[in-house]
């Protein structure tokens, strides 16, 4: 078929749109100059601006895109045609969703788990997006769904009264309760109104097994951030975990799975569940995830309640829808109708062609509008009605499905009552999770937890010891052969005792080490982060431990790893532990930054302060150093204090450690985790 061009701002061919060939739409073929360049996108789970590069953001955030092979693999599992959201790629990106299907095929299913924050009294058609796909799982998959409403983070976000977010979440309720869920295998619930023993222990699991550190990187908190706000994301990771639910999922414990549909933004907060779930005995989320609904002014536009051209919402009547699409859509069109007919519409940045894909359900209906709008056939009024003819009945009817949702309605929706498994998952599955969660299958157990649950290693822990003693003793004869110093000296690790204790004191210092060093690549990944200094306890001043700790930190990612442990090794640190008689220092510096940073330089700065000295070969790479200490004057946990101190006021001086030129206080320090002992 005949390709459409599009023009740019000064009129010249910047690219072709063709038909993709499966009849879903069209896909960009470049020729000419460049279409202008817009501002880089940027993503947080609060706030998205500018324009997204989904690729980048996918390969950032370490997710997978959704292949035409899963898409009809669900199909064959469900019977039911795929949602036109996964069709079109509205929904691109997953987390785990081979593994849930796997377990589905089995007999084990899972449940669906999304959200609301409730902060505004309407909804528009964006925050329809997840909902209407989360129903059609339901029916698909036949499964139980929860439902968070957040009423306790937009208290804590914004400028909203707690009882005016706790009416706001009810009122938000029924504009979902009319997408049209399952009544008996459906769970809706505010924060503020469930938040019951189990939740809030998971929640608090959660909590322990995330440092500020981790929170800072993962979610980009500041000094001007309440307390609340940053103990917020455990609350939205407990649901993530079915023994939250005891009267839904009573006596299954942690077995079921969960799938989350959400958008890409929220990732966030589901890595941080995915990390802490091993250890917590759970099944990691798997999530699938959409692309952002554009705003009717343009992707660069936001839509904003305080703006009501900005949207169209699910109370707008056909009038004002008819209003704001024809005034408001931004479209891709030409100038002049001549010119319009000469070069096309351009279907990158024209409105209606992005939310036609959205919520016109007929593929072939979607071709045709596509190749008419495009080729100029078809003008942009005559595309915005297209998009006026699909958004006014489907508006109209959610407003009658919403006008059925009372009251009463809306109390059994969030009804604590218990439900029984064969309502949530039909008798067959119900017998199957019974037989799982009775046989323990479907429970998993912490990192190293023997079956008992004591603190005997259990002997795949014994062997994960053994085999990393064998690697350690392996690149510390390496290192020796090569004589020490610069990169070499940073490679070497000494070797591990094999006597039970010592085995167990070395399995406490690599899982300490490898849960720090995720921390610390999470907080490198949000940028700005090339060096850090921080403490830890398993090694009790030991420095050998402590070495064996560092190179835990440095360890390449496993993407087999249940739990990711390590990923640090681009970032230069400085580790420090205080034992009753002294304190050990390791430094560790990449070889993309010796330039900058010698490991045994700054190693002898620190000692300047404290005294003590450097052990064994020491080069620009690597240091490790042990100062003495005593039980009158010398107290190692100060000298921690004194060391790292100093540690920060070199990375300081040589221009190494982020500042903010309007703060002059030292809130900077919060790059080492020891910052926040003084609020004990």
């Amino acid at each position: 078929k005949e390709m459409a061009t599009f023009p740019t701002a000064d009129g010249q061919e910047a690219g072709r749109w063709a038909p993709d060939g499966r009849g879903l739409g069209y896909h960009v073929v470049g020729t000419g100059s460049a279409a202008p360049e817009e501002a880089e996108g940027d993503v947080t789970p609060w706030e998205v601006t500018g324009k997204i590069d989904y690729k980048k953001l996918t390969e950032r955030f370490g997710c997978s895109e959704i292949s035409q092979g899963l898409i009809e693999r669900m199909e064959r599992l469900t019977g039911h045609r795929a949602h036109p959201f996964l069709r079109r790629g509205m929904f691109f990106a997953h987390r785990d969703l081979e593994e849930v299907l796997n377990a589905y095929e089995k007999g084990d299913p899972f449940y669906l788990y999304t959200g609301r924050g409730p902060s505004s009294e309407a909804l528009h058609l964006g925050h329809l997006i997840p909902f209407h796909f989360t129903a059609w799982l339901q029916k698909a998959f036949q499964v139980p769904l929860v439902i968070q409403l957040t009423d306790d983070e937009k208290f804590l976000w914004k400028d909203l009264s707690l009882e005016e977010a706790q009416r706001l979440a009810r009122e938000n309720a029924k504009d979902i309760i009319a997408c049209g869920f399952d009544p008996a295998k459906t769970f809706i619930f505010s924060d503020t109104m469930y938040m019951s023993t189990p939740f809030y222990m998971n929640a608090l699991r959660v909590a322990k097994s995330v440092t500020f550190n981790a929170a800072h990187g993962i979610f980009g908190f500041t000094g001007e951030s309440n307390i609340g706000q940053i103990g917020f994301p455990p609350v939205q990771a407990a649901p993530s975990f079915s023994d939250s639910f005891p009267h839904l999922f009573g006596g299954l414990g942690k077995s079921v799975r969960c799938l989350i549909p959400c958008a890409i933004d929220q990732d966030p907060y589901f890595r941080m569940t995915r990390d802490c779930a091993p250890r917590m005995g759970g099944h990691k989320p798997a999530l699938i995830e959409s692309r952002f609904f554009p705003a009717l002014k343009g992707e660069s536009g936001k839509m904003s309640a305080s703006d009501e051209t900005s949207a169209i919402y699910v109370t707008d009547s056909p009038k004002q829808i008819k209003s704001k699409v024809n005034k408001y859509a931004f479209s891709g069109g030409c100038v002049t109708v001549e010119e319009h007919r000469q070069k096309g519409g351009n279907l990158n940045v024209d409105i209606p062609w992005k939310w036609l894909n959205f919520f016109l359900d007929d593929d072939e209906q979607l071709t045709r509008i596509g190749e008419e709008y495009s080729s100029g056939r078809m003008l942009s009024g005559e595309i915005k009605q297209e998009l006026i003819n699909v958004l006014a009945p489907l508006i109209e009817n959610h407003q009658r499905e919403r006008a059925k949702v009372t009251e009463e309605t809306l109390d059994a929706f969030m009804s604590t009552a218990p439900r029984s498994l064969e309502s949530l998952f039909g008798e067959k599955n119900a017998a199957s999770l019974r037989a799982r969660a009775a046989s323990g299958k479907g429970q998993k157990k912490g990192e190293g937890q023997s079956a008992s649950g004591e603190g005997a290693l259990s002997k795949n822990a014994q062997k994960k010891l053994e085999k990393e003693a064998a690697i350690a003793k392996k690149k510390a004869e390496k290192a020796a052969k090569k004589g020490g110093g610069g990169g070499a000296a940073a490679e070497a690790a000494p070797a591990s005792p094999v006597d039970a204790a010592r085995a167990k004191q070395h399995k406490a210092a690599v899982k300490e080490g490898g849960k720090k060093g995720i921390e610390i690549a999470g907080a490198a990944d949000m940028g700005g982060l090339d060096f850090f200094c921080t403490t830890l306890e398993a090694p009790d001043g030991d420095l050998e431990l402590l070495s064996v700790a560092m190179h835990a930190m440095n360890k390449e990612l496993d993407p087999n790893d249940e739990e990711s442990k390590g990923g640090s090794g681009a970032v230069g640190k400085m580790i420090f532990s205080a034992g009753k008689d002294q304190l050990a220092m390791v430094a560790y510096v990449p070889a993309d930054k010796q330039a900058k940073v010698s490991g045994e330089t700054w190693t002898k700065a620190v000692l300047e302060a404290v005294g003590g000295a450097i052990v064994g070969d020491a080069g620009q790479g690597w240091a490790a150093a042990v100062v003495p200490g005593d039980t009158d004057t010398r107290f190692p946990i100060k000298l921690k204090e004194t060391a790292m101190q100093k540690a920060f006021d070199y990375l300081r001086a040589h221009g190494c450690f982020p500042e903010d030129a309007d703060d002059d206080d030292e809130d900077d320090v919060c790059y080492g985790d020891d910052a926040f002992d003084d609020f004990a």
